[in-house]
């Protein structure tokens, strides 16, 4: 027969085990007070859980995962070749044109109280860069554009202005037609608009030149 452990030899009594449930609930209940509470539900009765740090870790930890989540990942690192090229994101962003790039500045000049339209004749896609900018005095102004083949009485608008001495853009043709500006001088005395035009285009036209109609 094999010896038997003091343990078992000698088993606790009622008293004994009663003993050691009691100190292990106290165990228990202080680190739910000290530790638990503090850490897990920002309860801190006695207020060691802040001397010791303990008092809302278990609030802060999602918030210092989302900003590890939010930090910018590292993109792959890639190896190019010298004699190939990278592939374009957006292979529009070059758009070769069969007319012959121009460059022209153009006064326009306007009597008192007198209206024009001065257009730009552009093919569809293609592009140009303008600024405007008057002598002295205020103009309003109507950027648009006819269609050359579309519905009777089609247009657009693509800026309008009052009060303003000078415009400076780009415009990217939507369709082939006549794109450009009616003008108002409603001073009451003449002025000159210097008119600044690049990039690809047919030719320009003035129409439409006459008095205000009261």
């Amino acid at each position: 027969m094999p010896d038997l452990s003091p343990y078992e030899q000698h088993p606790p009594g009622l008293a004994s085990l009663v003993r050691a449930l009691l100190i292990a609930l106290s165990v228990a209940a202080t680190l739910l007070v000290l530790v638990i509470l503090p850490a897990e539900f920002s309860l801190d009765p006695t207020g060691i859980g802040a001397r010791i740090g303990l008092l809302g870790i278990s609030a802060a930890e999602p918030a210092a995962t989302e900003q590890m989540d939010s930090l910018p990942v590292a993109a792959p690192v890639q190896n190019y070749d010298r004699d190939t090229p990278a592939t374009l994101a957006e292979p529009e962003v070059h758009q070769a044109k069969q007319t012959i790039y121009r460059s022209e500045t153009i006064e326009i000049r306007m009597a008192a109280d007198e209206q024009l339209e001065f257009k730009v004749v552009m093919d569809q896609d293609q592009t140009i860069l303008y600024s405007w900018e008057l002598d002295r005095g205020d103009i309003y102004y109507d950027m648009h554009a006819e269609a050359e083949s579309g519905p009777p009485g089609y247009w657009v608008r693509y800026e309008e202005g009052d009060g303003r001495a000078n415009a400076h853009g780009s415009l990217v043709a939507p369709f082939s037609g006549k794109h450009g500006w009616y003008f108002l001088n409603y001073n009451e005395f003449p002025v000159t608009i210097r008119l600044q035009l690049s990039g690809y285009y047919r030719e320009v036209v003035e129409l439409n030149r006459s008095g205000v109609i009261q």
